[in-house]
């Protein structure tokens, strides 16, 4: 079947139309996964609290010790997901950007236009702007609770270190072990996405 331009043009402006509004639709979810991060984080830092306070002796420490390192395994999810999230949003807002370019209505010379400079994705070269704000700012919070609790727990009093290392509790090896995996498997995955963004926009350009 072969389509005439009319028909042509007709359909673009309904792909441009539903591409936009399935932009607006993948934001909302995004919102409902930042929802559901937070239900995580409740339950796993109340836990974490009252075991935290709780601690009267070298059982419960230990416990809290086990607690820690599963918490540390958890929070990765919601950061590696965040990074995840952020090359999406990043990708579709650079098709957007060269949809609203090819109508002229995104100029970055041009202050007047309905979508300034401001708003092309392609300048987010830099190794944190990429990230949207929001979802940088839960990524550092989720860290800086990490650190958090990993304090506590180093500081804690029923803490007690062996002069030989081979006699370590193996809980704290455990926890040793976790640590490194955590933020190992962060930043692996921070270096991954950064780098599939700059594909991204290497292959745009």
């Amino acid at each position: 079947m072969q389509l005439t331009e009319t028909e042509k043009s007709d359909l673009r402006k309904l792909f441009i139309h539903d591409f936009h509004n399935q932009f607006a639709i993948n934001q909302n979810h995004h919102k409902n996964i930042f929802i559901q991060i937070i239900v995580l984080l409740v339950p796993l830092l109340t836990g974490f609290g009252y075991t935290f306070f709780k601690v009267d002796d070298k059982i419960t420490f230990d416990f809290l010790v086990g607690y820690l390192a599963l918490s540390f395994l958890l929070l990765n999810l919601p950061i590696c997901v965040l990074l995840v999230m952020s090359v999406s949003y990043r990708r579709d807002q650079l098709v957007t950007a060269k949809m609203r370019e090819k109508l002229n209505i995104l100029n970055p010379e041009n202050a007047d236009n309905f979508f300034p400079g401001s708003f092309l994705p392609s300048n987010k070269i830099g190794y944190l702007n990429w990230i949207p704000d929001f979802n940088l700012i839960f990524i550092v919070v989720l860290i800086s609770l990490k650190l958090i609790m990993l304090v506590l727990v180093v500081g804690h009093p029923f803490l007690d270190f062996p002069e030989p290392l081979c006699n370590f509790n193996k809980l704290i090896c455990l926890l040793i072990i976790s640590i490194f995996i955590s933020f190992s498997s962060n930043f692996f995955c921070f270096y991954s996405q950064r780098n599939k963004w700059i594909k991204y926009l290497n292959s745009n350009n």
